[in-house]
């Protein structure tokens, strides 16, 4: 059996004062992955030459140290990252071989802090930014020019499309030049926040769900921009616009991961997913009520679940639904953890209180409800005649919901949903 040695990260300089972990790639020679981790972890490997890389949150991949030689003498191997040694590798066949050729030199934790704000940064000038939290905060300062008739809708919007696909008598603001801020009240559950922009020259909008990282102030911030699409219809070009959303967190990790899973980073995804879970894993109620955003463990899951990672998954999934019930896609995941262990009875009895939970904010979490419960409306072994009607009525309004569920994003975005349904945007 091949001896490992395991490789731990000292990350010096501008690193040093940072709460920023990286996802580390160890690479050989030919710059192939041979394996990965967080920066505060151990990643084991088997003697040999390596180079330390990690994916940015904008796919950028900067090589963080090496040549590194690795013996299979020493238990383990501290590796130095120092953003100011760090450089971006030239691609082969322009000027050099392997990883140790001439690249672009700079501070690494820059350009993470960068790559966060790019798309913040370049938004147009018919961006509006919306200050999201969770407490009293001064209203932001926004662009002037606001196009779309952008509103900030409130409401139980789950029962709204449940019971007379109705959404008019909820509340809608509409954001002006000055901007707005929202007090979101994470305890009253069932009620979720969305932004509603009006498709341009037509009667539909879209409509933008809201997460919040946290109960703290100022915890998630979004912005607003327009996104040029080219379609083809007929043999003739013709350019469309339709509004788009980024969404910044307090966290700037957790903005990171959502990033990764956005673009489909599996690997890196996979290795946050896998250490926010463990924090809900053989933790005291203490600990896990100390938690300053229940967002990572909740994205760690949906990452989890998609890989078919159940591990840790039940008592995860138990700790979310018994401590953030604010969070609505808790119930999603949860239900579809026992649908795939086999626990068709009980995830069927918890998809009753969906009513109660509300819309998930994550377009999966959406999914899963609506497939678990297709699946259980005709009847399940001890379910009353009274929840099966009511897993019906669920699975109508849910089949409704996805038909506008955009699935190209993590988030939920709800799409070109006909503005004769209000009265109020």
């Amino acid at each position: 059996m091949t001896k490992l040695t395991k490789l731990a990260f000292d990350l010096v300089g501008d690193f040093s004062d940072s709460k920023t972990r990286l996802p580390m790639q160890i690479r050989d020679k030919h710059m192939t992955i041979k394996a990965t981790g967080l920066s505060d972890t151990h990643v084991e490997v088997p003697a040999g030459t390596y180079f330390v890389t990690a994916r940015m949150p904008d796919g950028t991949l900067p090589v963080l140290a090496g040549p590194l030689k690795v013996s299979a003498d020493d238990e383990v191997t501290r590796v130095v990252v120092e953003p100011r040694n760090s450089f971006f590798p030239t691609p082969p066949g322009h000027g050099g071989g392997t990883a140790t050729m001439s690249g672009q030199t700079g501070g690494i934790l820059d350009e993470w802090r960068k790559a966060l704000r790019s798309s913040a940064s370049s938004l147009a000038e018919t961006t509006t930014q919306i200050m999201v939290n969770d407490g009293e905060l001064e209203k932001p300062q926004v662009e002037a020019n606001l196009l779309g008739n952008p509103h900030v809708w409130r409401g139980r919007w789950f029962d709204s499309w449940l019971r007379s696909y109705s959404l008019a008598t909820e509340i809608a603001e509409p954001l002006t030049s000055n901007g707005i801020s929202l007090r979101a009240n994470m305890r009253r559950r069932g009620e979720q926040t969305l932004v509603s922009v009006r498709e341009p020259d037509t009667g539909f909008a879209t409509f933008f769900a809201i997460p919040f990282d946290g109960p703290g102030p100022l915890t998630t911030r979004i912005g607003l921009s327009w996104d040029s699409r080219t379609t083809i219809k007929d043999g003739e070009h013709s350019e469309a616009k339709r509004p788009k959303v980024s969404i910044f967190f307090q966290d700037s990790e957790l903005t990171a991961f959502l990033r990764y899973i956005h673009h489909s980073n599996a690997l890196e995804a996979a290795d946050f997913a896998r250490s926010y879970v463990g924090r809900c894993i053989g933790a005291g109620s203490s600990e896990l009520k100390s938690l300053k955003s229940w967002l990572g463990p909740v994205l760690g899951c949906y990452v989890l679940l998609r890989r078919n990672e159940l591990n840790g998954l039940d008592e995860c999934t138990s700790n979310l639904l018994r401590l953030a019930r604010h969070v609505p896609d808790v119930l999603a995941l949860r239900v579809e953890y026992l649908a795939r262990i086999g626990e068709h009875a009980e995830a069927a009895n918890q998809l009753v209180e969906l009513e109660s939970f509300g819309c998930p904010w994550f377009r999966s979490g959406i999914e899963y409800l609506r497939d678990r419960v297709r699946s259980y409306e005709q009847g399940m072994e001890g379910l009353e005649v009274s929840s099966q009607l009511k897993l019906a009525s669920f699975g109508e309004a849910l089949v409704r919901l996805t038909s506008y569920l955009d699935p190209e994003f993590t988030t939920a975005i709800y799409r070109h949903v006909p503005l004769a349904k209000f009265s109020n945007l």
